[in-house]
This record gives C-alpha cells, sequence and structure tokens, in this order.
C-alpha cells in the first residue's frame, strides 16, 4: 500500500523491551524486510533493489540497556546499528545526565559556548555520582560480535558539533572513529551527527571522514535525492502507539502546528 512509508529509517535511545517489540512487530506485520548498514548503502547506490518495503533500525548514544534488545533483534532477524559516543566508554555516564541530575535547563545547556559548557559540566561532574549507564569497553566488543549489529562513530564527547572550535571538531570526529576501529579492528565508515545538529561545516569535514552520515531529520529515505551524508531518520522515542504517529509523521505535523490547535 503506498500509504505506507516505502523506505524508512528510525532510531531509538533507551527503549523499553516491550515497546521495542511492539513496534518491531508493527514492521513485521506489515512486511517490511529490515536492511543493515551495508545493504542500506548498496540501495543507496542501487546495487541492492528489494522488492518489499524497508527499514533501517538504529540506536544512538551507546547505552547499556540496549544490549537487552538483542534477543528480540535476533527473534524477528533485525539488524541493528549503533551509534557509539567513545568518552563514555570510559566515563560511565553522558554529559546531559549531569545537567537533569542538576535539574538544569537542558535546551539552554546545548546552546552554550564552548567554553561555558566545559566550565558548567566540570562542576556538575565534581557535584554528582551518577550510575553507569553507558556500555563499557567489553560490553561493547561483545555485542558487536552479533552478526546483527553494526557499530558507528557518534563523536567522543557528544558535543553539539556546532558550537565546538574547528580543531575539537576534528578531534571529535577522528578520535572516535580510531578509537572504535581500534577496539573492533575494522573499518569505520558510519557517524551519526550528535543532537542531529549540523551545518556545511560539520558535513564537510565529516564527509572526509566517513562514507556514511546519519541525521535525525524526520523524512523517509530517497536514494534519489538523498545526500549520504545526510540520511534522515524518525525518532521512535515515546510509547508503541506514538511511535505509530511517527511512522506516519501525523506526530511531526501535530508538533509543528500545535498552536494552531491549542487556539
Amino acid at each position: 500500500m503506498k500509504f505506507f512509508p516505502q523506505s524508512i529509517a528510525v532510531y531509538f535511545h533507551d527503549v523499553d523491551v516491550n515497546e521495542f517489540e511492539k513496534t518491531i512487530k508493527w514492521f513485521v506485520r506489515h512486511k517490511y524486510r529490515f536492511v543493515s548498514t551495508d545493504e542500506l548503502k548498496q540501495w543507496y547506490e542501487g546495487k541492492f533493489n528489494p522488492t518489499q518495503k524497508i527499514c533501517h533500525v538504529s540506536f544512538d548514544d551507546g547505552k547499556r540497556s540496549n544490549v537487552n534488545l538483542l534477543g528480540i533483534c535476533e527473534k524477528y532477524n533485525v539488524p541493528i546499528t549503533i551509534c557509539i559516543a567513545t568518552g563514555a566508554l570510559h566515563t560511565g555516564n553522558y554529559w546531559w545526565e549531569y545537567v537533569k541530575a542538576e535539574k538544569g535547563h537542558f535546551e539552554a545547556f546545548k546552546k552554550y559556548d564552548f567554553d561555558r559548557f566545559n566550565q558548567e559540566l566540570k562542576l556538575l561532574k565534581e557535584k554528582y555520582e551518577l550510575q553507569r549507564s553507558a556500555l563499557t569497553v567489553e560490553e561493547l566488543i561483545e555485542f558487536e560480535k552479533s552478526p546483527l549489529v553494526t557499530i558507528a562513530s557518534h563523536t567522543v564527547s557528544h558535543y553539539i558539533l556546532t558550537v565546538v572550535p574547528d580543531n575539537v571538531l576534528e578531534t571529535e570526529l577522528v578520535e572516535s572513529k580510531n578509537e572504535l576501529e581500534k577496539l573492533l579492528k575494522k573499518e569505520i565508515d558510519v557517524f551519526c551527527y550528535p543532537n542531529g545538529s549540523f551545518s556545511k561545516r560539520e558535513i564537510e569535514r565529516a564527509r572526509k571522514h566517513y562514507r556514511f552520515a546519519f541525521t535525525t531529520e524526520s523524512k523517509y529515505l530517497n536514494r534519489n535525492t538523498d545526500d549520504h551524508m545526510l540520511i534522515p531518520r524518525i525518532a521512535l522515542t515515546g510509547k508503541y502507539h506514538r511511535n505509530l504517529l511517527k511512522i506516519f509523521r501525523i506526530w511531526q505535523f501535530f508538533k509543528r502546528y500545535k498552536k494552531f490547535f491549542s487556539k
């Protein structure tokens, strides 16, 4: 049915196991073929032409809880891409967890200039000791052994790249790639923009080091028009029924025009 998106990429963060399985079962019920990152690359290059609708599934950040979803992926044969912020492999947590611990204004914090961001984050890290939420190095290596799992770079620190200096941008792009390649002993040629934030500068710098990059732009896939460094994905961050609204882009429409509905 043409009403259904024919080609779609979706992503999750720290998703509930039951909600994840409900969403996957919906795609199975409607005869989607789940495609790996390599198959998605081949599809964009015209080398892979399945007759079914296609769906690519990814996860951002590298949360420990993602390991709990592997059984569901195996049950329904769902290849997944995990976008890893390598700094958290060692520290155990992500910067926004400290902001939330302080009950700080998350959106405002993201807009701080680079120096203020780091100064305030340093104080928060000294103030709070958090329970680990990120994969460890050992867990990542074990997780990646699954034939269903592909690892992508998500920078080192998950900085908002549009506000960092040129030298920091280069470090974030290169060091995350290098560390993952060293740990996993394979090429890492896929990148994911933290927070979905990018400008021409970030795109062109990423293009020098990666072959393929994911955004958080809420659009369907189009291999005739998509830039390979700007692959759109739809965020499935809510409950099952909200996820369905997002898949059909009804939720995004409502959010964009909610001020008119509230009058």
